[in-house]
């Protein structure tokens, strides 16, 4: 009987990436995940939210999206800021709690009560303030 390679054996790493194509400030975020994704041989699949915060579009959109979000198809999601906008009373924590079990992570944005990646701005502020004292 012959043994698997090592890479046969490794499934691919698949994670989600819950966006709002409505927001035009994500499309660099995304560009950074995708470049790191394709180094490292990480599957990605993308969720729009934007057709399920449209007016009118109703639970049924957003029930779509949260079937189609399961572990069976990534082993956890990346949300980026505005992928659900809060909407009256409901905070945005509400609306990701459909997607439990499967890990979270917020990126550019602190919810409570989940994790996130923040960027530090501070070299990038640092060096624009320095480039208009000289000018």
């Amino acid at each position: 009987m012959k043994k698997k390679s090592s890479a046969a054996r490794q499934q691919s790493l698949s994670l989600g990436v819950l966006f709002n194509a409505d927001v035009p400030s994500q499309e660099r975020i995304l560009a950074g995940i995708e470049l790191f994704a394709a180094e490292k041989n990480i599957n990605l699949y993308f969720f729009d939210t934007a057709v399920c915060t449209e007016p009118g579009s109703g639970q049924a959109a957003q029930n779509a999206l949260s079937n189609l979000v399961n572990k069976r198809l990534v082993r956890g999601l990346v949300i980026l800021p505005d992928a659900f906008p809060p909407s009256g009373t409901r905070p945005r924590t509400q609306a990701y709690k459909r997607f439990h079990p499967l890990p979270l992570v917020t990126a550019g944005c602190a919810l409570p009560g989940m994790p996130h990646v923040l960027p530090d701005l501070a070299a990038g502020l640092t060096a624009l303030v320095g480039h208009l004292a000289k000018a």
